[in-house]
């Protein structure tokens, strides 16, 4: 498939002009899975397929930053795992539902990405993947199964964005600090469920394949540090992810279990199907 390299502004009934690469790479997405009728693949299999076209794309972090005005950004070159999610979930999304236009994926992709999928500034982005998690399954695009395969209850205060504001540039006024604390208030008043990086192996025959893993954290006030797609080999599942390691979306070489343990600061996973 060819790239468009350059980067262009369109606007078609949106509330905010959207920046956006390889709309040759959409279109040609959505057409070869209407000719090829993907859409009666189960939705595991579905994401895994679309997942796996991005195999060997670069890694890149903060390709939503640095925007003085906050606009939907796509860029299919350049991912890190939660945009990497992000586009397979609006590609596996619009291809379920026969919407094959590219202004489809685009409307599809505002709404993971936005709260209540509408652009309205810089908060208005789901930054906190927990908070990702609860919106989406509001808009009923996906489910959180953790509690359901074995998970514990997980009792942690979010608040690194507020602790570490210096961070973040698009928080640009007190208004902006004022209006992130409420996020992280609400937030922490939603009961979360984990898989302990202890019971994982146990836990892997319960994942379904291409479910989300979303990779807690042991690190202070934060919630997630890392998502993928569960590739499930019989009764083991690996990652299929935008690895920062490896700077490429990769199908991991080990287990998930194996994975989730020899990182420091990952102490579990939740599973979004």
């Amino acid at each position: 498939m060819k790239y468009l390299l350059a980067c262009l502004l369109l606007s078609f009934n949106l509330s905010a002009q959207i920046c956006y690469e390889n709309e040759p790479f959409i279109l040609e997405t959505l057409m070869q899975a209407n000719e090829e009728q993907w859409g009666t693949l189960s939705t595991g299999d579905l994401r895994i397929k679309v997942a796996s076209l991005f195999i060997g794309t670069h890694y890149k972090g903060g390709t939503l930053e640095a925007q003085e005005n906050e606009m939907l950004i796509v860029n299919l070159k350049q991912q890190d795992c939660t945009t990497f999610l992000e586009y397979v979930m609006a590609f596996t999304t619009c291809i379920e539902k026969g919407q094959l236009k590219v202004s489809d994926f685009y409307e599809t992709l505002i709404q993971f990405r936005y709260r209540s999928g509408k652009i309205d500034g810089y908060l208005s982005r789901l930054h906190y993947f927990s908070e990702w998690i609860i919106d989406n399954q509001s808009k009923g695009l996906v489910k959180d199964i953790t509690k359901d395969i074995g998970g514990l209850e997980r009792n942690k205060v979010i608040d690194f964005m507020s602790d570490h504001i210096e961070n973040y540039e698009g928080i640009r006024s007190e208004e902006d600090v004022v209006a992130l604390r409420r996020i992280e208030l609400a937030l922490n008043k939603h009961q979360f469920f984990y898989i302990p990086q202890e019971e994982l192996v146990n836990k892997e025959v319960l994942i379904p394949h291409g479910a989300m893993v979303v990779l807690t954290t042991s690190v202070k006030g934060l919630d997630v540090v890392h998502v993928g797609f569960a590739l499930r080999e019989g009764k083991r599942v690996k990652l299929l992810h935008a690895s920062s390691d490896f700077k490429k979306v990769i199908k991991a070489q080990r287990y998930l279990s194996d994975y989730v343990l020899s990182n420091k600061n990952q102490d579990g996973v939740m599973i979004i199907n």
